[in-house]
């Protein structure tokens, strides 16, 4: 066969076989299928430092610090295999916290294939922090010390994506497919990172940009904000409605309003400006047409972790992933309640203001994905009536239906190592398929087809090797 004829290898039967541990991490099979390939991939982390620069202390001293990263990535990857990467932001009011907050969650998703970060960035160390940090009492800080914390965190972040991207090879990392997300201060850093512009932020600190210039990263495809909020709505631009954004937050948030309230309303709204949660950052994001998904913990209060929903949202937040960012679904505007066993305090103890429970956001709600974790048995597309072939034009895949092929209807679905679908039909009768494949780029493919009346699926390997 020439060379300018498309060449395909196929694997053999017991090639076929070890699909599962060479196929990408999740794929799309119908409205509300995702499947998982695998949970329990191998995985090593390291801890890196991404960032050398000057912090001056609260007696005006300057000092030099490094600043770290921990890095989490499967080890059974193929050496040019490329996953997304997922940065979480740990919270503290930017008074506190630390990048091992989101250690056992970036363990997680490493072991689901992704690659994860957890970053560490400057914190407020004014004295008012400091005394709000010792005692635990988040009333006393300054908001002005919080805001330009708040912005130099996005700085420190960005800093650390772009380090990332550059060791993207070291990693196994897409460079061009980054999730941010992170709880409270974090992922409020998260949602400025995905829809925060440097003249949006000067609008309300306008010494911030020239105290430090702000340089956004690259590649953000996604956003996971858990019980987070945004200055204002409509700096979410609808040129920004390719991020996809899922929010996790709980009606009983007395630090971050669900709504539209004052950040900290259990230290009376004093000094603290309102800023919109959750609920109307959805609002916003189905006003642009951009995709969404709201997790509603109804009686849930900012602690996420508490309570069973943070538990709870972890497969939803892994199948709106996948479904957003591996299949390139459009049109993802969902909503789903969570509620605990027993109602959660709005305040902690020591607040003594007391706060107002929101109402639940007035969106439909949804059924939760279905995550299927693994797949059937491979065998072989002949076996189930098909066959997969090139044709002897340049630049076609031919998949046809044999004598035996009478179970319908049929998907046929091909995605690339990354997951992305580049080739999806539904067959309600045994029709022959001729596949242009010339805008595909050199590379391993996956045919998978799925017998809807039976529930079985056949995978088959193909490489365009031109």
């Amino acid at each position: 066969m020439k060379n300018s004829i498309l060449l395909y290898l196929f694997l053999s039967y017991n090639f076929l076989f070890s699909y599962h541990n060479l196929m990408a991490q999740g794929s799309c099979v119908d409205d509300n299928t995702v499947i998982v390939d695998n949970l329990e991939h191998q995985t090593a982390f390291e801890t890196l430092i991404y960032k050398t620069t000057i912090v001056t202390n609260v007696l005006g001293i300057p000092t030099t610090v490094n600043i770290p990263l921990q890095v989490y990535y499967p080890t059974d990857l193929a050496p040019d295999e490329k996953r997304p990467l997922v940065v979480y932001i740990h919270g503290g009011f930017f008074i506190g916290g630390s990048l091992t907050d989101f250690s056992a969650l970036a363990q997680e998703t490493a072991q689901a294939g992704f690659i994860a970060a957890t970053v560490d960035y400057r914190l407020c160390v004014t004295s008012d922090c400091l005394f709000a940090g010792a005692t635990s009492y988040p009333c006393s800080v300054e908001w002005g010390n919080l805001l330009f914390r708040a912005y130099t965190a996005m700085i420190d972040v960005s800093d650390a994506i772009r380090f990332l991207q550059n060791k993207e090879d070291d990693y196994h990392i897409d460079s061009q497919n980054i999730i941010v997300g992170g709880h409270s201060a974090g992922a409020l850093t998260a949602l400025n990172l995905a829809y925060t512009d440097a003249d949006e932020i000067a609008s309300v600190c306008p010494t911030c940009p020239l105290a430090e210039p702000y340089v956004p990263a690259n590649g953000i495809r996604a956003c996971m904000p858990l019980s987070g909020a945004i200055y204002y709505t409509d700096w979410i631009d609808p040129d920004e409605s390719n991020v996809s954004t899922i929010l996790v937050h709980g009606t009983h948030d007395g630090v971050v309003p669900y709504d539209h309230d004052y950040i900290a309303e259990c230290c009376s709204g004093e000094p603290f400006p309102r800023m919109y949660g959750a609920c109307p950052i959805v609002e916003r994001l189905e006003s642009i047409g951009a995709n969404y998904e709201l997790i509603t913990g109804e009686n849930c209060s900012h602690d996420v972790f508490i309570g069973g929903f943070l538990e709870a949202a972890k497969p939803e937040l892994l199948a709106f992933i996948i479904k957003t960012t591996l299949c390139n679904e459009n049109n993802v505007q969902r909503h789903l309640i969570y509620t605990p066993p027993t109602p959660q305090a709005l305040c902690p103890p020591e607040a003594i203001f007391s706060a107002i429970p929101a109402t639940t956001c007035n969106l439909p709600t949804n059924d939760p994905y279905n995550l299927q974790v693994g797949i059937d048995t491979p065998i072989t597309p002949t076996a189930m009536g098909w066959q997969v072939r090139p044709t002897l034009v340049d630049q076609f895949l031919l998949i046809s239906p044999l004598l035996n092929s009478s179970n319908m209807p049929y998907t046929i679905q091909i995605s690339n190592t990354i997951g992305q679908i580049v080739y999806q039909q539904y067959l309600s009768n045994a029709t022959e398929l001729n596949i242009a494949t010339s805008n595909w780029t050199k590379g391993c493919y996956w045919v998978t087809i799925i017998n809807h009346q039976t529930g079985t699926r056949a995978v088959q390997k193909i490489i365009k090797a031109s």
